[in-house]
């Protein structure tokens, strides 16, 4: 997506950020949904929800792509999404079948209710992977003792002024002298 391109890439710890924002405003939306009568006021807060739930999956998906080692690749991501499956779609219908015909009498709306609350356990799991996402990547530069710094390439020919280098800060020295040798 856009916004993830703009925060440097599906591999940078920020990428993880633009999904939870995206999945809070998703979130946000579909909450009310079940507390409004008007046809027309239901349907902007689930088209509002549809906006963040389309901005959510496919980025999580390439997160987990880039996060996978290439070995790993096709297996991690089809536990991703065996995982996905068995604890979202596949129950879901007779779960809430059983819900409604149990609390339909007594409240027509909790089953409905009960699964767009659901969909706060999917903000806790965001919340979780952002929070070991941030950690993970603190404790690579606590053990390797390399941080990385974004320097931006201005004046080459060969390059773009859009392009970022990350580089080792122990490096930095020897780049810039390579940049002033090509200008």
């Amino acid at each position: 997506s856009y916004l993830t391109a703009k925060v440097g890439g599906y591999s940078k710890k920020e990428s993880v950020l633009v999904v939870l924002c995206f999945n809070i405003f998703a979130v946000m939306c579909i909450t009310p949904s079940t507390f409004v009568d008007t046809w027309w006021m239901f349907l902007l807060f689930c088209f509002c929800f549809q906006i963040g739930g389309s901005a959510t999956i496919p980025n999580l998906n390439q997160i987990i792509l880039t996060s996978i080692p290439p070995r790993l690749k096709s297996k991690g991501y089809a536990i991703a999404n065996v995982m996905s499956s068995f604890f979202g779609s596949v129950p879901s219908p007779t779960i809430y079948g059983l819900i409604n015909d149990r609390w339909k009498p007594y409240n027509p709306r909790f089953a409905m209710r009960y699964f767009t609350c659901y969909s706060y356990v999917g903000l806790l799991w965001i919340v979780l992977a952002t929070i070991f996402r941030y950690r993970q990547s603190d404790k690579e530069e606590l053990f390797t003792g390399v941080k990385k710094e974004e320097v931006k390439v201005k004046g080459d020919p060969n390059a773009l002024d859009d392009i970022h280098i990350a580089v080792d800060m122990d490096k930095k020295e020897e780049n810039d002298k390579e940049l002033q040798e090509r200008n």
